[in-house]
């Protein structure tokens, strides 16, 4: 059986950040008839106080990867360095990174949130747990071409999802 480092579900967990949760309710209501937002449907000054937990990432090639366009400062501490501008492949551990892959991957053709939880990544940060949000932005072409992303840090942030079906 292979280990999991990264827990997932489709839907909000039990215990939800309220961070998380406003996120995701803002991205609700800008989503369009059922389609997913674009970019510039985001204003940020109605999540202010949302934005040091908050990352937006470009969807580039086929297979997907992702690059931080933007990170908030929050994420940024918790990785100990500043992300911004760069690849997944070089913010996470290799093992790490795959999870990574697919569960936005899967963000992406299935064009629809994911929460997620787990350790912290960052070896000197081990005693740090996770929990995020990431939720699908698509283009003037109706392809998902960033992801909108809030993360949580904390010793005690529970990490247990939903099993998915």
């Amino acid at each position: 059986m292979i280990s999991r480092l990264i827990e997932t579900g489709w839907t909000p967990p039990q215990g939800a950040d309220d961070r998380l949760l406003r996120l995701y309710a803002y991205w609700l209501s800008i989503c369009r008839s059922g389609e997913n937002p674009i970019r510039k449907d985001l204003n940020p000054s109605a999540i202010k106080d949302l934005l040091p937990s908050v990352f937006l990432v470009d969807v580039t090639g086929k297979p997907a990867r992702f690059r931080f366009r933007l990170v908030g400062t929050s994420f940024s501490q918790a990785a100990g360095r500043n992300i911004t501008g760069l690849l997944t492949s070089d913010v996470f551990p290799p093992d790490f990174d795959l999870e990574v892959l697919e569960h936005w991957g899967s963000v992406v053709e299935m064009r629809k949130p994911k929460w997620g939880g787990g350790q912290m990544w960052v070896k000197e940060r081990e005693f740090l747990k996770w929990r995020g949000v990431v939720l699908p932005l698509q283009d003037e072409a109706g392809e998902v071409s960033q992801l909108l992303g809030a993360s949580t840090f904390g010793s005690t942030c529970p990490v247990r999802m939903a099993k998915l079906p």
